[in-house]
């Protein structure tokens, strides 16, 4: 049985093998005005979630994990193009900490690294076990989709008033659980899965990553962990329709309750100075502890879903990966 302490040292080793091999691909773009902003955001770091779950799947299915770096760094790369337009499009200053793309260099710089990261995701495919590579590639293309589906509809929702809960978890589906999804279904692939290993695989990804996005939309309010590399309460000024704005306006029924909420909807966001207004509210109406359980439900499925592989190394690293991401030391 794996511990926790031969855990860290496996993931630390999964992700320094993606991070030399994202370096090495760096080195082949010839333009430094689009090499330099690629490697700047690269080098932000992040979770690497993706890629360990690209990795851990190939080795749940019983593949050797080498086999499935290229796959791994495709989906890092792919996530982060996301990450690049996203910014732009939400005019965020900040990502992980630093300054976005768009405003260390220019919206054109972030639009044209965009491309050329799906370009080079593209470039990834794996070379090992080439009898599942359409159904690979299949995953990766509708990962695109999937993905710009649901940063249309997040877009959308910023300026509809009448936003369900429902409407909300379908978007996060698309911009979040489908990604996760895709990447350990694409290792697993190259491990040679069976159908009932990509299913289990596919359950326990979805939750993760609905409870992800819940535990990322409170964490916006809620956390003061400087670590946490947003600025407070971004998602408010940008008019986001989460979970928790959606249950606030639904739970507001007095006059000066309904005075903030009207007024978040009809300017499409807070300024700044209205944040800690609706951080009060929403605590008042017991959003936060409510978006806290439904999160928790979210992970509770994801580790059902796990009880049903096959009980190895691979299964145990993946309840490791599902705990540090629900206490967030990931």
């Amino acid at each position: 049985m794996i511990t926790k302490e031969l855990y860290n040292e496996q993931i630390s080793s999964y992700k320094q093998k993606v991070e030399a091999t994202a370096f090495e691909y760096l080195e082949k773009v010839e333009v430094p005005a689009l090499r330099e902003p690629f490697k700047y955001l690269l080098e932000g770091g992040g979770k690497r979630i993706r890629p360990i779950l690209a990795i851990l799947g190939c080795g749940i299915a019983g593949g050797s994990t080498d086999d499935a770096i290229d796959v791994a760094l495709s989906m890092e790369v792919l996530h982060n193009f996301t990450l690049v337009h996203d910014d732009i499009m939400d005019s965020s200053p900040i990502r992980r900490g630093r300054p976005t793309i768009h405003m260390k260099w220019d919206i054109s710089t972030g639009v044209l690294v965009g491309d050329l990261m799906i370009g080079y995701a593209c470039k990834l495919m794996p070379k090992k076990n080439m009898s599942r590579i359409f159904e690979i590639q299949k995953l990766f293309n509708d990962a695109i989709i999937e993905v710009c589906i649901g940063q249309a509809y997040d877009i959308q929702f910023n300026t509809e008033r009448n936003i369900s809960v429902q409407d909300y978890l379908k978007m996060i589906y698309k911009k979040t659980s489908f990604l996760l999804v895709a990447s350990i279904k694409m290792g697993a692939l190259v491990g040679n899965a069976s159908d009932e290993v990509l299913n289990s695989l596919e359950k326990f990804a979805e939750n993760l990553g609905l409870g992800f996005q819940l535990q990322d939309d409170l964490l916006d309010l809620i956390s003061d962990n400087p670590k946490f590399g947003k600025i407070k309460g971004q998602d408010l000024i940008e008019g986001k329709k989460t979970y928790l704005v959606i249950e606030a306006n639904r739970r507001a029924v007095t006059n000066s309750d309904r005075v903030l909420m009207d007024d978040y909807y009809s300017s499409q966001g807070l300024s700044e100075d209205k944040i800690p207004d609706m951080i009060d509210l929403m605590g008042k109406l017991g959003v936060f502890d409510d978006a806290k359980k439904l999160a928790t439900d979210y992970f509770d499925k994801a580790r059902t879903a796990l009880k049903t592989l096959p009980d190895n190394k691979y299964r145990t690293m993946l309840e490791f990966v599902l705990e540090d991401i629900q206490i967030r030391t990931f």
